[in-house]
């Protein structure tokens, strides 16, 4: 009984977090610049945020044949890739960003980057230092030249 409640919780949240992603679906069709601005604007926010910390550590350490990974993956990582992905390409083809970005090693190396902060950096880190930090990834990712 109690693990179907946690089920449903959990399965639950990984629905309001694919909701909040609708705020992603337009990103193919925005300029990189908007939605990197929105990045680095929230993203440190998020990741400050206790509630996020920790679904990060629970879904992370799920099993791979985890029920519950897979959904989150279908619901929440597929699509924000797709969406990241089709950004990448527009702006290869618009000029905005240079044609070797391979999208997939992108989104790899900038989760990476992330979730290293999140799981194995200490606690206690500003949000203007991990503003700063994004800054710098993302300029050496490519994806913010200002």
């Amino acid at each position: 009984m109690i693990l179907a409640i946690v089920y449903w919780n959990s399965t639950y949240v990984i629905d309001a977090f694919a909701q909040a992603e609708e705020t992603f679906a337009d990103w193919p069709e925005r300029p990189i610049s908007e939605v990197m601005d929105w990045f680095v604007e929230n993203v440190p926010k998020q990741m400050l945020d206790p509630l996020y910390r920790s679904l990060s550590r629970s879904i992370l350490a799920l099993g791979d044949t985890s029920d519950l990974k897979a959904i989150y993956s279908d619901a929440v990582l597929r699509p924000r890739r797709e969406a990241f992905s089709n950004m990448v390409r527009r702006s290869r083809s618009a000029g905005t960003l240079p044609d070797g970005l391979d999208p997939d090693l992108i989104q790899d190396m900038l989760s990476g980057a992330l979730l290293h902060q999140i799981l194995l950096e200490p606690a206690g880190q500003t949000e203007d230092q991990l503003r700063d930090y994004i800054v710098r990834l993302l300029r050496g990712l490519g994806l913010l030249t200002r």
